[in-house]
């Protein structure tokens, strides 16, 4: 049997991995690059269509969130630019990598964006999400409350229900529960169970 070399097509394979997030060691193992905010922008603003794009983000690893790729991150999830894939993978990397910087800017883009009506609501659902992990303030809270006593759609108001369940343990977000409690909020036993 002729042993035959393919290195084109290796070198092809190698491109696309690379996009996609991995390399290939001198064991011959895939590995994850890991990469700071500006080399994050740079490949992926270098891809060509919207599944690369997509690809790319759900490959997504690295548990170290900067500022400058936060940033990034939420400019493509705000953008009508982007595919709607892409856009809700970059919210789903800003609600599960959360870094150690102030995220009073990011929080109000966020709001502002759940807020609009023109916007698919999973996608609003999504950048809602993010105030669950990240460390919220009054300003946040209030937000999520408003949205739970506007009651516009179902799972919006769920959304922002987590937010303030998720975050329990702050003393102004106990008042919060509390009054949807003592309102008797549709939301009023979810509350209860949040406070314990």
């Amino acid at each position: 049997m002729d042993c035959v070399e393919y290195p084109l097509q290796f070198k092809y394979a190698s491109d696309e991995l690379t996009k996609l997030g991995l390399k290939l060691n001198s064991k011959n193992i895939f590995e994850i690059i890991i990469m700071n905010g500006a080399e994050f922008k740079s490949s992926y603003q270098k891809l060509r269509n919207d599944s690369e794009k997509e690809e790319f983000l759900q490959n997504y690893v690295d548990e170290d969130m900067s500022e400058e790729l936060a940033n990034f991150l939420l400019d493509i999830g705000l953008s009508s630019k982007e595919s709607d894939i892409a856009r809700h993978e970059a919210f789903s990397i800003l609600r599960v990598y959360i870094g150690e910087f102030d995220y009073s800017y990011i929080f109000e883009k966020i709001i502002d964006f759940v807020g609009s009506l023109d916007e698919d609501i999973y996608l609003r659902i999504e950048a809602l999400s993010i105030l669950k992990r990240a460390p919220i303030t009054v300003k946040e809270a209030e937000f999520a409350m408003n949205v739970i006593k506007k009651n516009e759609n179902e799972l919006i108001s769920s959304a922002a229900l987590q937010v303030l369940t998720f975050h329990r343990k702050l003393p102004f977000i106990k008042l919060y529960l509390k009054q949807l409690i003592e309102d008797k909020s549709v939301f009023s036993e979810d509350a209860r169970i949040a406070l314990g």
